[in-house]
């Protein structure tokens, strides 16, 4: 996630510009993508383009993760992909969905999927999944991932990387209950490549010194209920526990409890539903090194009422915290909700008000930016207010539409900046800061035909510091675009796009001290997929066609362009 700010005081007038600049993009977009639509239903739309096909994405770029259920803002990180991502995956059904927990053998054709890449750089890639249903009420899930890049970034110190996954689980069918098991295992290795030799002619710079990695172990267990009458208290509870260390012997314990109750009421004839609802969590930490260890814990309980119609959804709540760190806190902060269904439900407007404390831990810090300074400190984040408002629409045939607003107010909000107290300066720390964030969404998605769906989502951003003299590394305008077109059912092709303004860093490190502007990102990806048959398949992606070699944080710039190549089994 990321940090977006605004001056604690917002003028009229520079709301108004704010508004006056960005409506152009905004009529643009609509221009652009209003040709045909089709209607939505108060169960929100999924589209899926391909079954089960996951698609490559080269690790060093920015992954922005546009939100079409909801513009609000979440303080909690920055959105920036990792380093190591030069090939990410896209987020697809498993390949049986465990609502289908008896499994047809009739319809069941594959357990087993496999797909494998090479690029241009070096960069191999290999994905295997499989499923299988032990009985009726037994399901097992198997996954391994390696993804790595054996090529430098020209210019800069070593930056070859490394990431590996794998991942197992179960679901169980219980009576009325369901019970699902995950066992997780990572390992990423990776360089601090963030300066350029040459800058250092009269030092040997050793590869083995900028070397990091990170190791991940955790479980998750869940036990949720399946009752068939809406009537009956329905619950859901979570344990989970992680270890973070990295290769400079810091560490860090997670355990999590989390748990759900439900249940639906008449306390009203009306045409409606009522429910009841409580969502409690409590979290421990251990971390520190080899000579020191620092432990906290923090407890959430959200009780809330929700009523809901044939034309409208009201929700309302209280969010209750009790964080303990070097010393107690106690928060409170609303929540109310509601949702307005029109033209048969065919234009739904909703608005939200709420808060929200956020723990910033080693292991969700070092997943949003791997480059950060070893042992870097935990942090709090108190979003005082967070309102968001808008439409979303599908009158127009085949096209749904999503145009919002929100702010968000937060306090211990954190900055990625360049460590100026290292000899090469390559590494980032944490500054924090009070901000506030106006925020302008647009998204759309078209779905002319099964051979051509189209998504776009753009954001506007007006962000203003506190203290520090602007919002680091955070751009005020992202926008991304996606293309799939599928020929016949041998030939399909993909087209992305990924754009984002001029960001900036401190200059600290630079004889002037002005703002460093880093230059705006223009990222062209495509693909081609040929399919043998349903079960063998060949592809070619081209990724950063434009070759831009622009920065995701100031000195850590992503490869040029790459061509990579592969195949896919389904067995």
């Amino acid at each position: 996630m990321k940090y977006l700010i605004f001056s604690t005081k917002i003028s009229m007038k520079t709301t108004k510009e704010l508004v006056n600049s960005k409506l152009i993009y905004l009529v643009l977009l609509l221009i652009i993508v209003a040709t045909h639509l089709s209607g939505q239903s108060h169960n929100e739309k999924v589209t899926i383009f391909s079954a089960f096909q996951p698609s490559l994405r080269e690790a060093s770029k920015i992954n922005i993760n546009p939100d079409p259920q909801s513009p609000v803002i979440k303080s909690g990180g920055l959105n920036f992909s990792n380093i190591e991502r030069v090939i990410d995956v896209k987020s697809d059904p498993p390949l049986i969905a465990f609502t289908q927990v008896k499994t047809d053998e009739k319809s069941e054709k594959f357990r087993n999927y496999l797909k494998a890449a090479l690029g241009s750089n070096l960069s191999p890639f290999f994905l295997f999944q499989h499923h299988s249903a032990f009985s009726k009420n037994m399901e097992f899930d198997l996954g391994i991932r390696h993804q790595s890049s054996w090529i430098n970034v020209k210019d800069y110190a070593p930056s070859t990387w490394m990431k590996n996954d794998f991942t197992m689980g179960t679901h169980n069918v219980l009576g009325e209950h369901l019970w699902h098991n995950e066992v997780v295992y990572k390992f990423d290795n990776f360089h601090y490549y963030g300066f350029m030799p040459d800058d250092f002619s009269g030092i040997t710079v050793e590869k083995d010194l900028l070397k990091q990695h990170y190791q991940r172990i955790g479980f998750k267990s869940t036990i949720q209920s399946n009752y068939r009458d809406i009537n009956s208290l329905h619950h859901e509870v979570s344990v989970s526990y992680h270890n973070f260390s990295d290769s400079h012997k810091h560490y860090e314990n997670q355990i999590k409890v989390d748990g759900t109750l439900k249940k639906y009421y008449e306390w009203f004839r009306f045409d409606s539903k009522q429910m009841a609802a409580v969502d409690l969590q409590a979290n421990f930490y251990s971390r520190g090194d080899s000579l020191v260890e620092n432990r906290s814990y923090y407890v959430k309980a959200r009780p809330y009422l929700q009523i809901s119609g044939s034309f409208y959804e009201v929700q309302a709540g209280v969010l209750l915290t009790l964080a303990n760190d070097s010393s107690s806190k106690f928060f409170v902060h609303p929540l109310i909700s509601g949702k307005l269904f029109l033209f048969e439900d065919k234009v739904e407007l909703y608005a939200q008000f709420e808060g929200e404390n956020n723990y910033h831990s080693l292991n969700d810090l070092t997943n949003e930016n791997p480059f950060l300074k070893p042992g870097e400190a935990s942090w709090w984040s108190n979003t005082k207010q967070s309102f968001k408002t808008g439409i979303k629409t599908g009158v127009i045939p085949k096209l749904d539409l999503n145009i919002g607003i929100s702010y968000a107010k937060i306090e211990n909000g954190g900055f990625y900046v360049t460590d100026t107290s290292t000899l090469f300066r390559n590494f980032l720390t944490v500054e924090l800061d009070k901000y506030q964030q106006l925020r302008f969404l647009a998204q759309a998605s078209y779905h002319h035909t099964d051979k051509l769906q189209s998504s776009i989502s753009l954001t506007f951003d007006k962000n203003e510091t506190e203290s520090l003299e602007k919002a680091w590394h955070l751009p005020e305008f992202q926008g991304q675009w996606e293309l799939n077109y599928k020929l016949d059912d041998n030939w399909s092709f993909e087209t992305g796009l990924l754009l984002m303004g001029e960001r900036f860093a401190p200059g600290n490190n630079t004889s002037s001290f002005k703002p460093i502007r880093l230059k705006p990102v223009t990222d062209l990806n495509f693909a081609v997929n040929y399919n043998f048959s349903k079960q063998f398949a060949v592809f070619a992606q081209l990724n950063n066609a434009l070759n831009n070699r622009y920065e995701r944080y100031y000195n850590y710039p992503v490869q040029g362009l790459q061509l990579f190549g592969g195949m896919s089994l389904r067995f």
